[in-house]
């Protein structure tokens, strides 16, 4: 294992992305565990894909720069996290990137001095951030992290850091006594969490110790794993019977804009507003029962762009489900870019939101040259940013968008108002049914037409699914045990036990006479043969029934079969 110098004194630009992007790691390792903590301010379990996300587009936009100077780098990385900031624990986290800019203008490196000054300006800029301030969340952490490095006579930049990091470890463990819906649910703040994840993965890779990959342990809140963070039966009650309406956000860019005028009048038309930027350019975030309100406010500002509108309920439902079914509260993936412009025009473009690598190439085959996939699916649902640029990057000016996701539906709906393209949406819950959809499609018809075939033919396809129970719960009045598999049909448990294959032939056996043709979407880790095998074990307890097998490469699921 590689081991630091005594003393480092600085890092340049490089030495600084790098040791975000082993913070980054950190994130990402946390990040179930991060969405299984998310209770406040919406019990919604996206706080550590937000801050994953968020942080990753600052890494990626960083590496792109060749630029040595920690000065020139902190300022990209400063301008990325605003623009690239999802939901609010991404926005309040930008302002540790711009504090750190702040305090690194005009040096070609960081010393101690400077993180110091740094994490001092980024909480000031938290602060500011936020029109009501709750001691207890994520800004708690970031003062006392700061606080710590202030206290810190050292010169040793990797001393100073780890002052603070250890100081924000220490501080999450201690947010429930200061929060009382943390108290309530039993859970300490899901954003501090992460920040403090940020912190001990990039000390890891500065102290040479690892490459940032490693698993968080808070004080006084020691638990193995997502799983191991229950929250009480009071709280996960309370939270389903209110109503959370929707998270918008998105970035103006202007001339003379106000970010505290324009906090101080998000406070009013929303909640949980964070708003930050400068005079050309500011990011807003805000929980809204009309979305539609803030967006008017906000063309009346300037031009918008990263626009993202999420309906909470949804998501609340899909987290409190997900916990009763044992299911991971988060998951692994994002949503990438969608596929370039065609050169050649096509009359109706077809968007389907999917993830794998395999099913990606199927939809994009089975589209007759007019559809393009933009990723995501279960655990990373894209943006309504992420699904405008690709209506406006497709190659008509009609739409149709294939959401494949119970959770995505309300965005796509969402996104006719936002483009002067014609719009459609075929509500498709599931990727079978967007499969059996697109096969309906065709070119030569009208968009009516289209969405009448499309639709029915989504209807007609029964989806099944084969995952693994990760925590011991009642599922449709059935008791699942920690590792059994459980078959899905719709969304409903219709088999369980210890056995795949037993499982699966169980599952389908109820649809025995339903069933002419039936599809096996092989996922990550289910191989070929076994999926051969299962295959044959099928076709003997289903005879007659043609069965075909796709490489799907989805995630979460070994096995998705669609029954038609």
């Amino acid at each position: 294992m590689a081991t630091r110098a005594k003393n480092l004194p600085t890092l340049d630009g490089h030495a600084l992305i790098a040791a975000i992007a082993a913070g980054n790691r950190a994130l990402e390792h946390n990040r179930d565990m991060i969405n299984a903590l998310n209770v406040f301010p919406v019990p919604d379990g996206d706080t550590g894909t937000n801050m994953t996300l968020t942080v990753r587009a600052v890494i990626k936009d960083a590496q792109s720069r060749a630029d040595p100077s920690a000065s020139v780098v902190a300022a990209g990385m400063a301008r990325s996290a605003l623009l690239a900031a999802r939901g609010n624990s991404g926005l309040i986290l930008a302002q540790f990137f711009k504090g750190i800019a702040g305090a690194t203008n005009g040096h070609h490196a960081i010393d101690a001095d400077v993180l110091r000054r740094g994490l001092r300006l980024a909480v000031d800029a938290a602060y500011r951030a936020v029109p009501d301030p709750k001691e207890g969340t994520m800004l708690t952490v970031f003062r006392e992290a700061a606080e710590a490095a202030e206290a810190s006579s050292s010169s040793d930049l990797v001393d100073v850091w780890g002052c603070a990091a250890e100081r924000a470890r220490s501080a999450v463990g201690r947010t429930p006594e200061m929060l009382d819906v943390l108290r309530e649910a039993g859970v300490v703040d899901a954003g501090g969490f992460g920040f403090a994840a940020l912190l001990m993965g990039g000390l890891a890779h500065l102290r040479g110790e690892s490459d940032g990959e490693l698993t968080l342990k808070v004080p006084g809140f020691e638990v193995a794993s997502a799983l191991g963070v229950n929250i009480s039966t009071e709280f996960m009650q309370k939270a389903g019977s209110e109503t959370w309406g929707y998270c918008v956000s998105f970035a103006i860019e202007g001339e003379h804009l106000s970010p505290d005028e324009i906090r101080a009048h998000a406070a009013v038309i929303g909640k949980s507003c964070v708003v930050a930027g400068d005079e050309h350019q500011v990011k807003v975030h805000l929980h809204s029962e009309s979305p539609g309100e803030v967006l008017v406010y906000g063309v009346g500002l300037g031009v918008l762009s990263n626009i993202s509108i999420l309906n909470m309920d949804e998501q609340q439902k899909e987290w409190s489900d997900k916990r009763a079914s044992g299911a991971a509260p988060g998951g692994h993936g994002s949503p990438s870019a969608p596929e370039p412009r065609r050169s050649l025009p096509v009359s109706i473009a077809v968007i389907a939101v999917v993830a794998g690598d395999g099913l990606q190439k199927l939809f994009i085959a089975n589209g007759l040259g007019a559809c393009s996939v933009v990723h995501g699916g279960d655990t990373m649902n894209p943006s309504t940013g992420d699904l405008v640029s690709a209506v406006e990057a497709a190659p008509s000016n009609t739409v149709i968008i294939l959401p494949n996701n119970k959770n995505v539906v309300g965005t796509a709906r969402q996104i006719a108002s936002l483009t002067p393209k014609r719009v459609s949406v075929v509500p498709t819950v599931s990727i079978q049914a967007g499969v059996g959809a697109l096969l309906a499609f065709s070119p030569d018809q009208t968009l009516e037409a289209n969405l009448r075939a499309m639709q029915a033919a989504a209807g007609e396809v029964r989806a099944g699914a084969i995952c693994r129970a990760i925590r011991s719960s009642t599922v449709d009045g059935r008791s699942v045990s920690e590792g059994q598999v459980m078959g899905m049909i719709d969304g409903h448990l219709v088999a369980v036990g210890d056995h795949l294959e037993e499982v699966a032939a169980n599952m389908l056996g109820a649809y025995r006479s339903k069933a002419d043709l039936l599809t096996v979407y092989r996922g990550q880790g289910a191989t070929r043969p076994e999926a051969e095998r299962l295959v044959r074990t099928l076709s003997q307890r289903l005879p007659g029934t043609e069965i075909e097998i796709v490489d799907g490469d989805q995630p979460n699921y070994p096995y998705l079969f669609s029954i038609e």
